[in-house]
């Protein structure tokens, strides 16, 4: 018999959450969507849609604008003028 291959995270259309909230607060979730004729869990996607921010994290390291060197300190060979310098 052949094994069966599961789904990974990246192969999914859809990911399950388990959340724990208080009782009022699943009350009102579910009465919610009982009332709107809507999925808690499309209800909550429309949440995070609305109201988190999509971060964006980039996978490779040399599309960097600035080119590494291997030392990320700044290049302070040619001095610091204090004099110069104001306040923000």
């Amino acid at each position: 018999m052949a094994a069966t291959r599961r789904r990974g995270a990246s192969d999914a259309e859809n990911q399950r959450l388990n959340v724990r909230i208080d009782p009022a607060s699943y009350q009102r979730l579910m009465i919610h969507c009982v009332m709107s004729g809507t999925q808690p869990g499309k209800f909550l996607a429309s949440l995070i849609d609305t109201h988190c921010r999509a971060w964006r994290v980039q996978a490779v390291q040399a599309n960097r604008s600035v080119p590494t060197t291997g030392d990320d300190r700044l290049d302070l060979t040619a001095g610091v003028n204090l004099a110069d310098a104001t306040a923000a």
